[in-house]
């Protein structure tokens, strides 16, 4: 069962060590979950052109088109 954010949790601080430079940063957990979602995209996008771009088809990869999950 995915875990579910309450408004509470979304309006509080995340805050993590940057891998980038080792300093800590404190950003809005919202802000951060908005961010997550976004850049896993940019992934998925980079990937699936790498693999069609050796002749791989991988077939649909919109979320809307998978499988449904239980969430």
């Amino acid at each position: 069962m995915g875990r579910k954010f309450s408004d509470a949790v979304l309006n509080g601080d995340l805050t993590y060590t940057s891998i980038v430079n080792s300093e800590s940063r404190t950003q809005k957990m919202a802000v951060a979950v908005i961010h997550f979602f976004n850049h896993q995209t940019h992934h998925r996008d980079q990937l699936t052109t790498l693999l069609n771009q050796c002749g791989l088809d991988c077939g649909v990869t919109d979320l809307i088109w998978m499988p449904e999950m239980d969430i």
